[in-house]
Order: structure tokens, then sequence, then C-alpha cells
């Protein structure tokens, strides 16, 4: 029976498609929504999405969460002193076609409970809404490093740090780079370990541009580390 539905509502929606004069009788995806003559940020677009949403909701909760009721009711009024078994046959019966869950809306019983899931579940929909729309990362982007420490706090050493723990323009010490025309080393009296890592791919000077410098410092200064 629910095959039976899908293949119908499948129909339904192909046979709409079919006869639209532009073959777009409504354009939706996930960045707008729009009917044919209405702009994607419309109001009647907006409402109109509102309005379909909440139906298809409420069509929904009532095929899905009724047979639950009618599952707890029947669970309830199972007497553990005898060995009488509960029928499940129904519950099937409304998961295969859904106007039976929404035909059992018209037993008061189901239809408060109904109402009180209906009235637990909106508000809790639209308080995930607020926060989800509170947390816009496009309209604001991510806070990097230094801002609020979101990725962390390392970053690169700026001119003024490197003044307090590397010698710039001294010429002493083991050789590092260079900022503008002044040499960075690293002092021989430094408290930082003298232990360097060099990555590169070959020929991005590694052995030319550091090696070979320090090497030749050293033999200049007739010292080595």
């Amino acid at each position: 029976m629910s095959t039976n539905w899908g293949r119908l509502i499948a129909c339904l929606f192909y046979f709409i498609y079919s006869k639209s004069p532009k073959k777009e009788l409504i354009k939706m995806d996930f960045k707008s929504f729009s009917f044919p003559g209405e702009s994607p940020q419309s109001p009647t677009a907006k409402i109109l999405l509102g309005l379909a949403a909440f139906l298809l909701y409420l069509f929904l909760t009532a095929w899905l969460f009724v047979p639950l009721i009618k599952t707890f009711q029947l669970l309830s009024q199972l007497n553990p002193q005898t060995n009488t078994k509960i029928d499940f046959t129904p519950i099937k019966q409304m998961y295969a076609n859904p106007l039976l869950s929404l035909k059992e809306l018209t037993n008061p019983t189901v239809l408060k409970a109904y109402l009180i899931f209906l009235a637990i579940s909106i508000p809790t929909i639209i308080v995930l809404v607020i926060l989800a729309k509170s947390t816009d990362y496009k309209g604001h982007g991510i806070k990097y490093l230094r801002d609020d420490g979101t990725h962390g706090t390392a970053n690169w050493m700026t001119v003024q740090e490197a003044k307090k723990i590397l010698g710039i323009g001294t010429n002493k010490g083991l050789i590092l780079g260079r900022i503008g025309s002044k040499v960075v080393t690293l002092p021989p009296d430094s408290f930082l370990n003298r232990n360097v890592a060099v990555f590169g791919s070959p020929g991005s000077m590694k052995s030319r541009a550091y090696i070979r410098t320090n090497i030749c410092s050293w033999q200049k200064k007739g010292r080595a580390w």
C-alpha cells in the first residue's frame, strides 16, 4: 500500500511538471525559493514556503506519530495477568496508509496527545532555527587566531616579538634569515635550543641559502655550533 502511495505522489508531481508551460511551476534550491512571477526574497514566496513547510510537517508528524500513540494505548491496555496478545495490524495499516492516521485524529484521546506533541515540537524547532540563524558564518565569518583562538593561538612572529628573543642586525649567532636588509640570527647566548629543522622541495635553496651560509659564517668566525 505504501508503494502505491509513493507512485501516486510521483505521478502527481510529474503531471504538474509536464503541464507547466515553462517546466518550472516551482523553483526550489538550497539558497532560494520562488514561484513564477515572484522573486526569491519576496514576502509572498516566504509566506507560501512557510505554509507549505508547516502543512507538510503536520502531515508527516500525524502519519508517523499517531501510530505511536495508538501503540502506547494498546500497550497500556495490556493485562500482564492474562496471556492476551496485542494485534499490531492496525498500526501497520496506518503506516502503510497515511489517511488512516489522519482519521484517528477524530479520536479525542489521540488528538489531545498529538496536540501536546505539537505544542512541544514546534517551539523546539523555532528555537533551533533562531539559534541556527544567529550563527551566521557567511555574514560574519569565522574568527581566527588571536581574535578568540577558534583555531588556536599560534601565529607568525612579529618583528617586535623577534627582537625580544632573536638578534636583528647583530650578525652574531646562527643565521636564520633576514628582515629587510638586516640579518636575523639566533644569538649564541639564547635560551632557545639550537636545533633547526629545514623543510623545502628539491631546488628550494635549502643548502645554498641556509646550510652553506651558516658554514661559511662559522668558518669566518672560527667557531662551530
